[in-house]
């Protein structure tokens, strides 16, 4: 696993200077092997677990800083090249200089940089735009503490940090987590491509890349053969560029549209021994059984597919109490059975990465929407594709095309900016406190950054809200079960790309993600290409409660979301009263509401 901590301080404070030395030397006396680096007057970064080739320092030329993470070398074509040694004195310079701007501009990956521009004696620390990497920072004494796991600071005992009720409260009414802030009152984090600069005693903060910026600022794609050409070359191209440094790779293989995309993506330059694929089923949840579909593709391309069933009887929720929590809550529904097991086999066969296709729901543009033909009708009005574009998206919404043009309209004359954007996954539940809850409202969920996107259309707001979901390198997983994971869907070109896809284009045809079906039309088996169907496993997560209803109970009735009113006691007994947990809406609820309480007591316990 790979980590770091970093610290910045104005390196005339004698007082800051004396701090930052002390925790260094603290830090590097611990049992953990931590290495220098970089260290410069007011700059010291430590790294431990590097892996060359994987998750490394990279050093500026000049003594211009270090980039801690994965870096490529962006390529028009699409053959990225991996940066796995420092980089030359010309492109370092270029670098520093423009604030890390030529670094977004000219290669992608997951990283941070620390930046140390001496001629104009500033300081910058700058987020990787994509492919989540922690970032998340903290003042203490005059120094700014940058970091990318948590368990690394508490156990330096600095700070005692207090939890955003506010936050929990947005998380539980929607599911959702706000990947622009933490649920810590004292910590913060870097937003994708964003910097700040130190110098002359002042900190500033600002954006270099943002996904609105990218939409805005960058020529759409009206095309849908340009598009869907292009999506296939840089969905292929990030794909084998993740891949090159693994002799073996192991490949979450759902038998869904994206992970399909993604082993047809490593076939094209990978033998078929070299991957190794990994489908989950349930063993009594038949709407959640994807084998057929996975041994579709898995046969397609003659590569080795390993089922492995997922068994409510064994499962034992306490063992989610072994879970190193991040700076806010998470699901964690696969780390009960799957983490494990992910982390054993990638040993038994000598992998050290795990593929999957998260991501490609969001980017690909999967959720059925009238603003699909909102955009059409904003940018060509009344034209005579109208009515197709309104038609193929009222069946996919499974409504009438008076209905959605009806939306669509209103969109145009009433609703021009998205007041109610993500409306459709508000949720009501009996058993969140409801006072509290009707306070929340659903803006609570969204990047600040969409309020100041005027130039873009609803559909287009929607689809940025929905893609700003990093894919964590870090994840709910006990230490010793981590096994670094890649998303590749979620890479800066593939993101870069589809943001200069209007929605009407992504969306094209009769079925949900038709422009990405269309793009791997000759690579996938048509039985997957037709399939619209999402594997599900309630019943699987049901009986995971029912095997655990006494642990239930006792953690949540008598928990600390019910001391802080978050959860209706009242009303979350009538649901924990039976022999067995009610099979309803509110199942999943209850199972994200244990993890949220575990999160909580752990934070509690990491904070004292």
């Amino acid at each position: 696993m790979y980590r770091y901590i970093a610290m910045v301080w104005d390196k005339e404070d004698i007082s800051a200077t004396q701090a930052a030395v002390h925790i260094r030397n603290k830090i590097l006396n611990s049992p953990t092997s931590w290495r220098i680096a970089y260290e410069s007057k007011g700059l010291t970064v430590l790294h431990t677990g590097e892996n060359k080739g994987r998750m490394q320092a990279c050093k500026l030329e000049n003594s211009g800083g270090v980039i801690l993470g994965k870096l490529f070398k962006t390529s028009p074509r699409g053959d990225h090249s991996s940066v796995d040694y420092n980089l030359g004195e010309g492109e370092s310079r270029k670098i520093v200089k423009t604030s890390g701007k030529y670094l977004i501009n000219h290669y992608w990956g997951r990283y941070i940089a620390f930046l140390n521009d001496k001629e104009a004696d500033k300081m910058f620390v700058l987020k990787g735009p994509v492919e989540g990497f922690g970032s998340y920072y903290f003042d203490y004494h005059g120094v700014t503490f940058y970091f990318s796991f948590f368990q690394d600071i508490s156990e330096l005992n600095l700070l005692n940090f207090s939890i955003n009720w506010h936050y929990i409260a947005v998380y539980m009414k929607f599911s959702t987590t706000k990947k622009f802030s933490t649920a810590l009152n004292e910590l913060f984090m870097l937003q994708s491509g964003e910097c700040r600069q130190y110098g002359r005693g002042k900190v500033t903060n600002f954006l270099i890349w943002s996904m609105t910026k990218v939409s805005s600022e960058m020529g759409a794609i009206e095309d849908p053969m340009e598009a869907a050409q292009l999506l296939r070359q840089t969905v292929v191209g990030c794909v084998t560029a993740w891949a090159k440094n693994h002799d073996k790779i192991i490949l979450k293989l759902s038998g869904g549209l994206d992970s399909s995309i993604i082993l047809a993506s490593l076939m094209e330059t990978r033998n078929a021994e070299d991957i190794c694929c990994l489908n989950y089923f349930p063993f009594s949840d038949k709407s959640g059984d994807e084998r057929h579909f996975a041994r579709l593709i898995a046969q397609r391309f003659g590569v080795q597919l390993i089922e492995k069933g997922l068994g409510s009887s064994i499962t034992k929720m306490e063992r989610l109490f072994d879970i190193s929590p991040l700076p806010a809550p998470e699901s964690y529904r696969n780390a009960l059975e799957q983490y494990s097991y992910n982390a054993q086999l990638a040993r038994d066969i000598g992998v050290n990465m795990l593929f999957a296709g998260e991501g490609g729901d969001s980017l690909f543009f999967q959720p059925s929407t009238h603003y699909v033909t909102s955009d059409y009708l904003r940018k060509y009005g009344l034209a005579p594709n109208l009515l197709t574009v309104a038609l193929n998206n009222a069946r996919r919404m499974k409504k009438s095309i008076w209905t959605v043009l009806f939306s669509a309209v209103k969109d145009r004359v009433i609703n021009p900016r998205g007041q109610d954007l993500m409306g459709e996954f508000r949720k009501e539940s009996s058993i969140l406190n409801s006072e509290i809850m009707k306070n929340i409202d659903y803006k609570d969920t969204l990047n600040p950054r969409l309020e100041t996107a005027r130039d873009l259309p609803n559909g287009k707001l929607f689809h940025i809200a929905l893609s700003e979901m990093p894919n964590d390198y870090y994840y709910t997983s006990k230490v010793d079960d981590f096994l670094e994971v890649c998303s590749p869907l979620l890479s800066q070109p593939v993101i870069e790309l589809v943001l200069r896809i209007p929605s009407y284009v992504l969306a094209t045809g009769r079925k949900d993600r038709g422009l990405a079906r269309g793009a791997f039309k000759n690579d996938l088996p048509l039985e997957i290409l037709r399939r619209e169907s999402k594997g599900g496993i309630m019943i699987y997560i049901q009986e995971v409660l029912d095997q655990n209803i006494d642990f239930v109970r006792e953690i949540l009735l008598d928990g600390i979301l019910v001391k802080e009113k978050l959860l209706n006691r009242n009303e979350l007994e009538k649901s924990l009263g039976g022999s067995q947990v009610l099979v309803d809406s509110e199942t999943f609820n209850i199972f994200e509401h244990v993890c949220t309480e575990i999160w909580v007591r752990k934070m509690m316990e990491a904070t004292i």
